[in-house]
C-alpha cells in the first residue's frame, strides 16, 4: 500500500511540476521576450567583435579557420531569426471578443521564446572563444595634432597648403612633393593638410610616416605596418615588402605622409604599391630638395618659402610671450633678434623659446651674439636649425656642392652673388678639379650650383644672381670651423683671428698677424698702395680680388705678385696699372678680369717673354676700362684663351665714330675660343644689361651714335 501511496505520490509531483512548467510559458510570456532581446544584444555584440577579429587578420594577411567561418555564418542565421521571433512575440493575439489573450498561441511562442534563448545562451558562449580577451587601441585620429605644433595662418603659408590640398583632392595626382629649406615648416603644413583631410574624410586612412637621411628599409616598413595594426610574420625584407603591397592594396583609399625624404625611395623594396597597380593610394612627400621631387616623378611639386618680414615677428611673439603691456625696451630688442632670425620658422621658434621669461641683459647678449654670427652659443637656441642644416650639407652627395657652399659663405650678409663671378671663383678655387676645358668646368659648377638650389641651401635671385640666407651662411661658417677651414668676412671693422687656419678671407683691413700659409682666397677693398709685404706670405692663394676704395685710379705699379704662384683666378677693380710685367709671375693664372681700370697700350704686353709666360690663361675681361691704343694682336698669340670679353673700353675709342669698325675687321679670332662678348659704345643704351652677356656664347655688338647737326 505504502508502494502505490509513494508512486501516486511521485507521478501526482511530477504531473503539477509539469503543469506548472507549461503554464510558465503564457503566464510569464513577456518575461521571456524581455530574456531573448537581452541575448538578441549580447548576440550582436559577440557577432560584431568575431567579425572585427576577422577583419582584423584579413588586414594582417592571415585568414581564419572554417569553424569561425561558420559560427560567424551562424550567427547572421541567427540573428535574423531572433528578429523574426520576437516581431511574432510582439504581435498581440487575443480571444473571447478581444477580452483575454489567446493563451495557446502564447503558450506555442513562449516556448520557442525560452528555447531560443537557451540556445543562444551556449552559442554567444562558443563565439567569445573566438574574440581576442584584449586588442590595441586604435588610435585616435586628432592625437597627433595634439602632438603637433599648431600651424600659424600666414599669408606665405596659404598659398602653398591650397596648392597642396588641391593636388590632394586631385583624383589625377598621385604623386605630391612639398620641399623648401630645413626648418621651414614643412611638416607642419603636412600636418595641417592631414588635419583637414580626416575632419572631411577625403581618404578611409591616411598614414604618417617619417622617414628621416638615412634609409632603413625594415623601419620604414615598421612604421607603416604600425599606422596599419599589421604585424609582420615574415622577418625578410623582400617578403615582408610583398606582404605590406597586399595590406596596402586593401585600402581602397589611402593618404601616405611620407615626411623628410632625402633621396628617391625604393617603393617596390618597401612595399608600397604605385599608382599604376593601386590608383587609391596617393603619397605626398616633404623634402629639402626639388630635385629628389623630380626623381620621384612627383606630379605635383609645391615650394614652401620662408616667412615675411611682418610673419616672422608674429611668430616670434608667439613663441617669446611677447604682449601689449611688455616694455618697449625688450621689444625692440626682440624686433632685432626676430630680423636676424630671417623668416626661418624653425630658428624663430628656437630663438624666442630659449628667450622667453628671460632678463633684459639675456636678450641683449643675444642680440650681439646673432650680429656677430655665433647663433650657437645662445642657450643652444639655435642647435634645431644648426642640425637640420648641417645634415642638410652631409647629404649633399658631390664634394663640387659642399665645396661651392662652403664658397657662398665668404661673401657678406644679403649679398648677391653673380653668377658669373661664382663661377670664376670657383673654377679658380679647384672646386671642380683640374678641368683641361674652361666649358666643362664652368658647366660642373653650374650643376654644383643647380643642386644648392634645388636643396634650399642657396637662393635664386634676379639678374644671374644667387643669394645664401644668413642662418644659412652662418651655420657655413661653422661647418668650415670645425673642418679647420675658417672663412671670414668683415665689411666694415677690423678681422680679428681666433686660429691661423683661415682658408677664405673677405675684408676690407688686412690683419698683419694673419698666418697666411693657407689662405686660397682673399678679397680686399682697401685704400692700401704698397702690398708687398701681403702677398709675400700667400704662397697657397688660388683667387685674388682686389677693389679699389679710393675716388679715382689709383697707381697699382708697385704690386709684386712674385710670390704668387698659385694664383688661377685675379680680379682687379679700380686700378692705374702702368705695365703688365706681374702678369709673367703668374705662371698658372688662368682667368684675368680688369674691371674700370687705366692701362697702358697692349703693345706693351707683346713682347715674346711676357706672352710666353701666360700660355695657362684662358679667360681674359676688359670691363669699361681705359686703354691706350688700339691693338689687340696679343689676343692672337694667347694660345689657350678659351673665352674674351671686352665692354665699353674707353681711351682712344671713341663710340661716336664709324671708325669701330676697324676693330671687327682687323681683330681674328682665336681657334681655341668658345666664348665671346665684345659689346662697344651701349653705355648710350640704359636698356643693355652688361651683366648678361656672359650668359650668351657669342655676342658681337657694335653701337654707333650718331650726332645730328
Amino acid at each position: 500500500m505504502e508502494c502505490l501511496l509513494g508512486f501516486a505520490s511521485s507521478v501526482s509531483r511530477d504531473l503539477v511540476c509539469g503543469a506548472l512548467n507549461q503554464l510558465r510559458y503564457p503566464c510569464c510570456f513577456n518575461n521571456f521576450i524581455k530574456k531573448l532581446e537581452q541575448e538578441e544584444g549580447d548576440l550582436i555584440v559577440t557577432r560584431d567583435s568575431v567579425q572585427t577579429f576577422v577583419a582584423h587578420a584579413e588586414r594582417q594577411t592571415r585568414k581564419t579557420s572554417e569553424v569561425v567561418d561558420k559560427w560567424l555564418q551562424d550567427a547572421i542565421i541567427n540573428v535574423d531569426n531572433v528578429s523574426q521571433l520576437l516581431k511574432e512575440a510582439k504581435t498581440k493575439k487575443i480571444c473571447c471578443f478581444g477580452h483575454c489573450p489567446n493563451w495557446i498561441w502564447r503558450h506555442r511562442v513562449g516556448k520557442k521564446l525560452a528555447n531560443k534563448t537557451v540556445d543562444l545562451e551556449k552559442f554567444i558562449v562558443e563565439g567569445r572563444k573566438y574574440v581576442p580577451f584584449d586588442r590595441i587601441a586604435t588610435l585616435p585620429s586628432g592625437t597627433l595634432n595634439i602632438l603637433s605644433e599648431k600651424c600659424m595662418n600666414f599669408e606665405s603659408r596659404q598659398f602653398a597648403y591650397e596648392k597642396l590640398l588641391e593636388a590632394v583632392k586631385n583624383n589625377d595626382v598621385a604623386m605630391i612633393g612639398l620641399y623648401g629649406m630645413g626648418g621651414c615648416g614643412k611638416t607642419t603644413l603636412a600636418m595641417e593638410v592631414r588635419k583637414l583631410v580626416e575632419a572631411e574624410h577625403l581618404f578611409d586612412k591616411v598614414l604618417f610616416v617619417p622617414i628621416s637621411s638615412t634609409v632603413e628599409v625594415r623601419r620604414i616598413q615598421e612604421k607603416i605596418a604600425s599606422s596599419l595594426q599589421y604585424i609582420f610574420p615574415e622577418t625578410e625584407e623582400m617578403e615582408r615588402a610583398q606582404r605590406l603591397c597586399l595590406r596596402l592594396t586593401q585600402e581602397k583609399n589611402i593618404l601616405m605622409i611620407l615626411d623628410d625624404v632625402w633621396e628617391k625611395l625604393d617603393f617596390g623594396g618597401i612595399g608600397i604599391p604605385s599608382s599604376e597597380h593601386h590608383k587609391g593610394c596617393k603619397i605626398l612627400i616633404t623634402t629639402r630638395s626639388e630635385e629628389v621631387c623630380t626623381s620621384m616623378d612627383c606630379q605635383r611639386k609645391i615650394y614652401l618659402p620662408i616667412l615675411t618680414d611682418e610673419e616672422a615677428w608674429t611668430l616670434f611673439q608667439n613663441k617669446a610671450l611677447i604682449f601689449e603691456d611688455t616694455p618697449d625696451t625688450l621689444k625692440n630688442l626682440a624686433r632685432l633678434i626676430s630680423n636676424e632670425c630671417k623668416g626661418l620658422p624653425v630658428a624663430i621658434a628656437a630663438v624666442a623659446s630659449s628667450l622667453k621669461g628671460k632678463v633684459e641683459t639675456i636678450w641683449s647678449v643675444a642680440l650681439n651674439k646673432l650680429r656677430s654670427s655665433k647663433p650657437i652659443n645662445i642657450e643652444r637656441g639655435l642647435t634645431d636649425p644648426y642640425k637640420c642644416l648641417q645634415l642638410s650639407y652631409d647629404n649633399l652627395d658631390t664634394k663640387e656642392a659642399k665645396s661651392l657652399f662652403l664658397l657662398c659663405s665668404v661673401f657678406p650678409e644679403d649679398f648677391e652673388i653673380p653668377i658669373e663671378l661664382l663661377i670664376r671663383c670657383a673654377i679658380g678655387l679647384g672646386v671642380v678639379g683640374e678641368a683641361h676645358s674652361y666649358e666643362v668646368a664652368r658647366s660642373e659648377v653650374i650643376a654644383a650650383k643647380i643642386k644648392l638650389v634645388s636643396s634650399c641651401l642657396l637662393l635664386d635671385e634676379e639678374d644671374e644672381c644667387v643669394k645664401m640666407h644668413d642662418i644659412v651662411r652662418d651655420v657655413a661658417h661653422l661647418i668650415a670651423k670645425n673642418e679647420n677651414k675658417i672663412i671670414k668676412c668683415e665689411e666694415e671693422k677690423d678681422v680679428t683671428i681666433e686660429q691661423n687656419f683661415v682658408k677664405y678671407l673677405w675684408c676690407v683691413k688686412f690683419p698683419n698677424d694673419l698666418d697666411c700659409s693657407n689662405l686660397e682666397f682673399l678679397f680686399l677693398k682697401t685704400k692700401l698702395l704698397e702690398f708687398d709685404g701681403i702677398f709675400k706670405r700667400m704662397g697657397m692663394l688660388k683667387v685674388l680680388i682686389l677693389v679699389n676704395d679710393e675716388d679715382g685710379k689709383t697707381p697699382l705699379s708697385k704690386v709684386s705678385f712674385q710670390a704668387l704662384q698659385n694664383l688661377r683666378y685675379l680680379l682687379i677693380y679700380g686700378y692705374e696699372l702702368s705695365n703688365f710685367t706681374f702678369v709673367g709671375d703668374m705662371k698658372k693664372l688662368q682667368s684675368l678680369s680688369l674691371h674700370g681700370c687705366l692701362l697702358p697700350s697692349f703693345p706693351e704686353l707683346q713682347t715674346d717673354v711676357v706672352i710666353s709666360q701666360v700660355t695657362s690663361l684662358k679667360l681674359l675681361e676688359l670691363n669699361k676700362c681705359d686703354i691706350k691704343g688700339k691693338k689687340f694682336e696679343v689676343i692672337k698669340r694667347t694660345p689657350l684663351l678659351e673665352e674674351l670679353y671686352i665692354v665699353n673700353i674707353e681711351g682712344e675709342w671713341d663710340a661716336n665714330s664709324e671708325d669701330n669698325i676697324e676693330f671687327f675687321n682687323t681683330f681674328s679670332v682665336p681657334q681655341t675660343l668658345q666664348r665671346y662678348g665684345i659689346i662697344l659704345g651701349s653705355r648710350y643704351f640704359d636698356e643693355y644689361n652688361d651683366e648678361e652677356f656672359c650668359s650668351n656664347h657669342k655676342t658681337l655688338c657694335c653701337i654707333i651714335r650718331r650726332i645730328m647737326l
